[in-house]
C-alpha cells in the first residue's frame, strides 16, 4: 500500500514563491500503528514541530484521563514504564 500526503504551503510574502508543494510517500507493507506514526511524526516535523513537541503529543494521546487504566498498565510494562502511581511504592 502506498500512501501519498501532499502539503501545500501558500505565500503572500514577494520573496517567496507563491505555493509550495512537499510531497511525503510512505510505501506500507506491514500496517500497522507504528507506521502510521512515523509518516505522521515527518508530517509534524515538517509543519514545524520539533521531536520534542511529537512525543509530548504521542504521550498525551496514549496517558490521559480517557484512556483505560488497565490498557494504560498494560502499555507501560510493555516499554518497561513506571507510572506515576506506582512511584513510591518501587522504592
Amino acid at each position: 500500500m502506498l500512501i501519498h500526503v501532499t502539503i501545500t504551503e501558500r505565500s503572500n510574502d514577494y520573496d517567496k514563491p507563491s505555493s509550495v508543494a512537499t510531497n511525503i510517500t510512505a510505501d506500507f507493507e506491514e500496517r500497522t500503528a507504528d507506521a502510521y506514526f512515523v509518516l505522521f511524526s515527518k508530517i509534524l516535523a515538517h509543519a514545524g514541530f520539533d521531536k520534542a513537541e511529537i512525543m509530548h503529543a504521542a504521550a498525551s494521546f496514549v496517558f490521559n484521563d480517557s484512556t483505560n487504566p488497565k490498557l494504560l498498565k498494560q502499555i507501560a510494562v510493555e516499554h518497561d514504564l513506571l507510572l506515576a502511581e506506582n512511584l513510591y511504592q518501587s522504592k
